[in-house]
């Protein structure tokens, strides 16, 4: 998708089996724009599990979003090894050679008000990073918004709350486009931005093969049918008319 000009920034996600290839591949081609994943919920940490025991599992692995929201709210979890390991992700990605330009996480989890205040906030203006929320245009398919758009909107505003001076580079949208993508919908959204400012249209397309099947992710189908969507000439006919670029310099709608 980043070729063939269909997406024009994405964000790497350690701690999978595919990290290193994608380190690889980004690292080749620093014409495009790339962030840090932050990863809390997916595979393993960067650093040893025994510098982080309060983010891993008795396996040494990160929980599943469930069990570390449970952990979270039962005050279980050190926001001082959240940082860390977010730190060590950060360099990870620098040291493989790939110029980062800006932050987001895995699962949203960076919007939770005192992660984002104590954790993502600091990590972000000590590297001159910018932070992706997810405040964009809250969608739904019928009268009523979107439940998770509407959630992670909600999370976002009291996140900024917690800490308001955090660089925020794009306002993020798009959990309504997920299995099944519509221009009727993406017309509807994109009458509902603002001038001036820098959204994200939050995707995930892929190809579904048999890692990914084996790999425990739910969402499979879907990312086919997101990469079809997105590169569609209707798709981009319908960004032009609402005034809007798809590029990946900071400023400019992505």
């Amino acid at each position: 998708s980043l070729e063939a000009g269909t997406v024009t920034s994405t964000s790497i996600l350690l701690g999978g089996p595919h990290a290193r290839e994608a380190l690889l591949w980004a690292s080749a081609h620093p014409q495009f724009d790339y962030g840090v994943h932050l990863n809390l919920t997916q595979g393993r940490p960067i650093l040893p599990p025994e510098r982080v025991p309060s983010l891993v599992t008795s396996s040494g692995t990160f929980p599943s979003l469930r069990l570390f929201m449970t952990r979270f709210f039962a005050g279980r979890v050190r926001l001082h090894q959240i940082r860390d390991e977010w730190r060590a992700q950060i360099a990870a990605v620098r040291a493989a050679g790939v110029r980062v330009t800006h932050l987001d996480s895995h699962q949203h989890v960076h919007l939770l008000p005192r992660i984002f205040a104590r954790a993502m906030s600091p990590l972000a203006r000590q590297d001159r990073l910018g932070v992706r929320v997810m405040d964009g245009p809250v969608e739904g398919r019928g009268p009523w918004p979107h439940p998770k758009s509407l959630l992670l909107s909600l999370a976002t505003r009291r996140a900024l709350r917690a800490d308001s001076g955090c660089p925020v580079s794009a306002h993020g949208f798009g959990t309504a486009f997920m299995r099944q993508p519509t221009v009727r919908l993406l017309r509807s959204v994109l009458s509902r931005t603002r001038p001036g400012r820098t959204y994200e249209f939050v995707v995930h397309p892929g190809r579904v093969d048999a890692a990914l099947r084996s790999s425990g992710d739910t969402y499979l189908e879907g990312r086919e049918r997101e990469i079809a969507f997105l590169s569609s000439e209707e798709f981009r006919a319908v960004v032009r008319h609402a005034g809007m670029a798809i590029l990946a310099s900071p400023g400019l709608p992505r």
